[in-house]
């Protein structure tokens, strides 16, 4: 099964392995016993990964990288507004492409896919 991941959360990808904050992997890994691969729509930094990230326990692991977005001022507004179009292109692949849907919510990035959705209504989330 595809089990494709909507989320916010910001990713890091070192030595071969995607790494997130840690209480959000756990519960992750969780469902990847039951799944075959993760397709993960979310932001990746150019960064070391911290203290509080830790890997995914998939190995099959497609990810597709999103620009972080917010609204917390009129400029950044601006280039949500710009950024969304591609962020929801990619969001609706992801969705295209799933078996089983998982919106990460509340979140930016969780409410653009809570409204593309709509378009997979046979599709269990």
């Amino acid at each position: 099964m595809k089990f494709a991941i909507i989320t916010q959360v910001s990713h890091v990808f070192q030595k071969g392995n995607y790494f997130a904050y840690a209480p959000y992997v756990r519960e992750m890994n969780v469902w990847s016993k039951y799944v075959g691969e993760f397709i993960i729509v979310a932001p990746l930094l150019r960064a070391s990964s911290t203290a509080i990230d830790i890997p995914y326990n998939q190995e099959n692991i497609k990810f597709s990288q999103i620009d972080s977005i917010n609204l917390l001022g009129f400029k950044s507004i601006f280039n949500a507004i710009l950024k969304i179009p591609k962020i929801s292109w990619q969001i609706f692949k992801a969705m295209w492409k799933a078996d089983h849907i998982h919106l990460r919510c509340p979140g930016n990035i969780g409410l653009l896919g809570c409204l593309i959705q709509v378009l997979f209504p046979n599709k269990p989330k």
